[in-house]
Order: structure tokens, then C-alpha cells, then sequence
């Protein structure tokens, strides 16, 4: 293997640009833009003074 090929892979850089090997990225990016919008649309859980999460979305009362 050639220098720049074995720096090309250390970063992650493919030469195959089979049909396949671009259906495969693109499968990647669909996964990391799902994962992307569940965790936008996750509820954030706040923490009650006592440290025991609070499961619901109202206001704390801590006075």
C-alpha cells in the first residue's frame, strides 16, 4: 500500500465507490440524522434537590 493510501485510510477516506459502498454511506447519514432528531426530541429529566430525578415537566417548587 502506497503512503497516501494509508493516510487516506487513517482518516477515514474510501477509493471504493461501488454502487454499494455509496448506498452504505448514505444508509450511515440516514441513521446519524435520525439519532440527531430522537435526541432533539427527548424530554430533558430535571433533578429534585434530593438528587432523585423528577419525571414530569413541571416547575420545581424549590421556593
Amino acid at each position: 500500500m502506497k503512503p497516501e493510501d494509508l493516510k487516506a485510510r487513517s482518516r477515514g477516506v474510501s477509493t471504493d465507490m461501488s454502487p454499494q459502498a455509496i448506498a452504505r454511506r448514505f444508509n450511515i447519514l440516514v441513521d446519524l440524522d435520525n439519532a440527531a432528531r430522537a435526541l432533539s426530541s427527548a424530554r430533558l429529566l430535571r433533578q429534585r434537590p434530593n438528587g432523585k430525578a423528577n419525571d414530569n415537566d413541571k416547575k420545581d417548587n424549590r421556593g
